[in-house]
């Protein structure tokens, strides 16, 4: 897993354990400087911006319990998956990346995830799917959101991402 993901799932588990609730219970986004995180205890729930009618239902809506696990673990078990999933992807086994990226997700739900999700089924040519997972990341990107380090500014990647659904939804 690369520097900048790690510090997200580090960043993400310490605040759970500060907030009490061992681990992140759904989708948390950077809430200013210093790893300030926000919290949604809806674990097992659609996540933000959940299925409208008319999409498809997503892998990340029937994540379902997570494992009894302290922080540190759900935070290593997570990474595994997203390193395994950032692998899965640049090797081009897309397939395998989705499977990996969801996994990851499903211990620590964070928007972030989301977009790497939607990338993959773009590589597939999956639009709807891709489309479907953009639209959540754009959801899920907290109005305060502020950079991480290697990351692009949240306010930017948002309007970024956007204006890819758009040309995504004009594809046969």
């Amino acid at each position: 897993m690369s520097g900048c993901a790690r510090r997200w799932l580090a960043a993400l588990t310490a605040a759970a354990m500060v907030a009490g609730v061992g681990g992140v219970a759904g989708v948390g986004g950077v809430a200013g400087v210093g790893g300030v995180w926000a919290i949604r205890p809806a674990f097992g729930q659609p996540g933000v911006g959940s299925s409208a009618p008319g999409s498809p239902r997503l892998e990340i809506d029937d994540c379902g319990s997570r494992p009894e696990l302290g922080p540190e673990r759900l935070r290593q078990l997570a990474g595994e998956h997203y390193d395994r999933g950032d692998v899965l992807y640049v090797q081009g086994d897309y397939v395998g990346a989705v499977s990996e990226l969801v996994s990851s997700y499903c211990l620590i739900p964070h928007y972030r995830v989301l977009k790497d999700i939607g990338q993959a089924y773009e590589r597939q040519l999956e639009y709807s799917r891709a489309i479907a997972y953009l639209k959540r990341y754009v959801a899920a990107v907290p109005d305060d959101a502020k950079a991480a380090a290697c990351a692009p500014d949240p306010k930017e990647d948002k309007r970024n991402v956007s204006a890819r659904i758009e040309v995504l939804s004009s594809l046969p």
